[in-house]
């Protein structure tokens, strides 16, 4: 599913040669996976180089929003799937990301995204927003008040990744228990 509607970077190579897959609106994923054992994927639009240590991925069908990916990318379902069906993941005292494993792992059906669609993007969209913000601020009670608006949002796209996969309670609490 995530193949016909995703592009990942100049034909999984390392080093995209194209100019075009330095601009436009595209996902960035860190090659390395974080401390608390979490992808990190963030949405640019501005022309900038990445370097090896960053995936680029490109929506192919106008209808999907990027959004949508985004979300589930960066959130602990993803995340502890990754950790566990790829045992390379694991091996290393600094795991890595590599397209071929993110493109292994399950993405909801195009009729689960499009029933959770504008309520997903909502969210994804107020996330932007509040991290934008809070790399402007300089008020450490501003800063204070914007993290926890920050992990409310975080958790309520984690509710709906949830809901997109059908889990259930007992396997959300696996997730949260697993990844905290």
């Amino acid at each position: 599913v995530a193949k016909r509607w995703v592009e990942f970077g100049d034909k999984m190579k390392e080093k995209p040669k194209e100019f075009s897959w330095f601009t436009g609106e595209r996902i960035l994923l860190r090659r390395l996976v974080n401390r608390r054992q979490r992808l990190m994927a963030v949405l640019s639009t501005e022309t900038l180089i990445t370097n090896k240590n960053l995936y680029t991925i490109k929506v192919r069908e106008d209808s999907i929003d990027i959004r949508l990916f985004l979300g589930i990318l960066n959130s602990k379902l993803i995340s502890f799937l990754y950790l566990k069906q790829i045992t390379q993941a694991t091996k290393d005292d600094f795991p890595q990301v590599t397209i071929r494993d993110i493109l292994s792992l399950p993405f909801p059906s195009t009729t689960a995204i499009e029933n959770k669609k504008d309520q997903f993007i909502a969210q994804v969209e107020s996330m932007l927003g509040l991290h934008k913000k809070l790399a402007n601020t300089k008020v450490p009670q501003t800063k204070t008040v914007l993290q926890r608006q920050i992990e409310t949002t975080d958790r309520q796209i984690d509710v709906l990744v949830y809901e997109l996969y059908e889990l259930t309670e007992e396997e959300i609490k696996i997730v949260e228990e697993s990844l905290g």
